[in-house]
């Protein structure tokens, strides 16, 4: 016992025994370390296993979710599904082939090549510009500016004040007026139904803003009225014929285009020689063939029954979110999907079929889109979830056609006015004009701001921004009735 006090007195034993306390403490450290390791190891990899599980659970809930909300096609649906049929076989003769081959080569025979175009990767740009605004200023843009004197008071008088311009775009573009002027005289039938084709908007209106130019400079043949009156007719018939989209739109522009010189040449102070009767003809409301959209749209809606996969297949090529990627790889609800817009086109034709322009149904009383909750994107998962463009929205190109209706009738207005009395009462006038005169949007006649000079319609959105030129519609009142305008403005001071 002595022995062992004398050697754990020794300092040597003691610092042997102080290493030995340290290696076992770095020992037992390194020990509950690796157990801490592994115990952290085994929970994190658990979390991660089961929040697999639960992600595949609830992908395939989803998916299932889906499943179950499926339906079979419509009534409505299969209306919608319907083929127009074709009454004019000739293809040579259908002005429809030129309008799709109008840009072909010199040397090609457009009608030839618009018969061999079929969808392709420039389609779904030059329908974007068929029916963008952004496509119509950039038409409005071309051919040496002659499109911007469309928006002007007084078109003709733009024409005729820059006719060395004029002449020189027309030396330059005699291939392209030559064609305009075949296809004035074709046949016409939409032969575009259910196809992603677009014609060239952009270039047709161009050759139709410089053809209609070109005959308010012209010294010698056919005058300005002359043109305007073939254009007009030419571009009604297409209007009354159009089974798609792009080609509606087209036709409404190159309208509005000549109504804006018709109108023009109505208000202007010494008449300059138009007779209001000739205008008045070309300036007759929209019939029910013109007004109607149901082709058009439903060509769109078999279009995007036709494509729907393929653009989805497209989507997961290109770059985006991961849990974008796996919802559209699902099961989604696509028939149920396009019943919820066959109901809201079909119930869309039908209020537009009664008249009802200023109170058609809403998208969003069909279609979950845009997402208000949470739940919208279970309920629409393609248009708010996956971000697949959304149909087209009726009410939208509704508007595009009945305020062309509220222009002509306003034009047919100011015709109807220039061939009254001068002085004479203005509302007394307009009430006694008809129904043929009255406002599309509400059924009664036109509305008047007396200190603003003009007449207007309430427009698509169905309210009275009293003659403003961008919420209304709006028309000058001849010069004949504005000396009384004058009076009963200052005599009143308001509308």
């Amino acid at each position: 016992m002595r022995v062992q006090e004398r050697a754990a007195s020794k300092p040597g034993f003691r610092l042997g025994a102080a290493l030995n306390r340290i290696r076992i403490g770095v020992f037992v450290f390194i020990r509950s370390c690796f157990s801490t390791t592994h115990a952290v190891v085994t929970t994190v990899a658990t979390l991660a296993v089961l929040s697999t599980i639960i992600l595949v659970v609830a992908i395939g809930a989803v998916g299932m979710v889906w499943l179950t909300m499926e339906e079979k096609p419509a009534p409505a649906y299969q209306n919608l599904t319907t083929v127009p049929q074709r009454l004019l076989t000739d293809s040579k003769a259908n002005g429809y082939l030129m309008l799709l081959g109008f840009e072909a080569a010199p040397s090609v025979d457009p009608v030839q090549a618009g018969y061999e175009r079929g969808p392709d990767g420039k389609s779904a740009i030059l329908a974007a510009g068929c029916l963008s605004e952004q496509g119509t200023r950039d038409a409005k843009a071309s051919t040496d500016g002659v499109g911007r004197w469309f928006g002007s008071s007084d078109p003709a008088a733009q024409f005729r004040l820059n006719q060395d311009l004029i002449k020189g775009s027309v030396g330059r573009n005699e291939v392209t007026l030559g064609r305009y002027k075949q296809w004035l005289k074709m046949r016409f039938e939409d032969w575009g139904y259910g196809q992603s084709v677009s014609p060239p908007c952009a270039a047709m209106l161009s050759a139709h803003r410089l053809f209609v130019a070109d005959g308010f400079v012209q010294t010698q043949g056919e005058s300005g009225i002359d043109r305007l009156e073939a254009d007009m007719e030419a571009w009604r018939t297409t209007l009354s014929q159009a089974k798609t989209l792009p080609v509606k739109t087209l036709a409404l522009q190159a309208i509005n285009d000549d109504l804006a010189v018709a109108s023009g040449l109505l208000v202007r102070p010494d008449g300059d020689g138009v007779a209001p009767d000739r205008l008045t003809k070309m300036l007759r409301p929209l019939d029910q063939m013109e007004l109607s959209l149901r082709w058009p749209m439903q060509s769109q809606f078999v279009v995007a029954t036709k494509t729907l996969e393929p653009r989805l297949k497209t989507m997961r090529m290109e770059a985006m979110p991961w849990h974008v990627r796996i919802a559209s790889m699902l099961p989604l609800p696509t028939q149920r999907y396009f019943n919820d817009y066959a109901k809201y086109y079909e119930a869309s034709y039908k209020a537009a079929g009664e008249g009802r322009f200023a109170a058609l149904p809403k998208r969003t009383q069909y279609v979950q889109f845009p997402a208000d909750d949470a739940m919208d994107f279970v309920r629409n998962p393609i248009e708010n979830l996956i971000g697949l463009e959304p149909l087209a929205e009726w009410e939208y190109y509704s508007g595009l056609v009945v305020d062309t209706d509220a222009r002509l009738r306003l034009a047919s207005l100011q015709a109807w006015l220039r061939r009254g009395p001068p002085g004479a009462n203005l509302m007394a006038q307009i009430a006694r004009a008809g129904q043929g005169f009255y406002d599309p949007y509400t059924g009664f006649p036109m509305l008047v701001n007396l200190s603003k000079g003009v007449m207007y319609s309430v427009g698509h959105d169905g309210k009275d921004q009293d003659g403003h030129p961008q919420a209304d519609v709006i028309a000058v009142i001849p010069p004949n009735i504005a000396p009384t305008t004058r009076v009963a403005a200052n005599a009143s001071g308001s509308k």
